[in-house]
């Protein structure tokens, strides 16, 4: 069964001018990562006791807020971004012959 956000757009991206597009980028920017440096701020200030713990807890949830406006903003901008990755590997034996494997997921 498909979930009914997966059939539809939430973002009109072809819709949108340019200035639009940047606008959003910037307005979900501030708010992921506030959003993020937030609850890395409660979830420190419960958790451990030292400063510079919590500081870099902090960090690390408003690193996370901005992590998710990268994807939305390639997203808006129209560079997908794709959820399958492609492994590869080559092993050389003694003798110098080499044998290489690529895998998709």
């Amino acid at each position: 069964m498909t979930s009914p956000l997966a059939s539809r757009d939430l973002i009109k991206r072809e819709q949108l001018s340019d200035s639009a597009k940047w606008e959003f980028i910037f307005d979900n920017a501030t708010k992921q990562s506030a959003v993020g440096f937030l609850a890395g701020s409660a979830l420190s200030f419960v958790l451990f006791q030292a400063v510079p713990v919590r500081m870099a807890v902090a960090a690390f949830g408003g690193g996370f807020g901005l992590g998710r406006a990268y994807v939305d903003a390639r997203y808006v901008l129209g560079h997908d971004v794709t959820a399958s990755a492609q492994w590869g590997s080559a092993a050389t034996t003694p003798d110098g012959s080499a044998s290489t494997t690529t895998t998709t997921e």
